[in-house]
């Protein structure tokens, strides 16, 4: 589990996450509510990384999939990276 999601989880605070603000520790109570989920992404199953870095060909795909977007231009069933 990613370091930052064990801190939001468990709301323990090590040496080194001492520095994060008081008012960050609002995200930690939020989860306790249950008002917000946290959870793991790794970077291949990442639907922001659709919109926040370039890709290969076949994950940016995958992601179109994933987030039920569809690339602009014609419906001709093939994709439009391919030569």
């Amino acid at each position: 589990m990613d370091q930052y999601l064990k801190l939001i989880t468990s709301g323990v605070v090590w040496q080194k996450s001492k520095h994060i603000d008081v008012k960050y520790h609002h995200v930690h109570d939020e989860q306790m509510k249950g008002a917000v989920k946290f959870q793991y992404v790794t970077s291949e199953s990442n639907p922001a990384d659709l919109l926040m870095k370039p890709l290969a060909v076949p994950q940016h795909e995958q992601l179109l999939e994933l987030t039920g977007l569809t690339p602009f231009g014609p419906d001709d069933g093939e994709s439009e990276y391919d030569e």
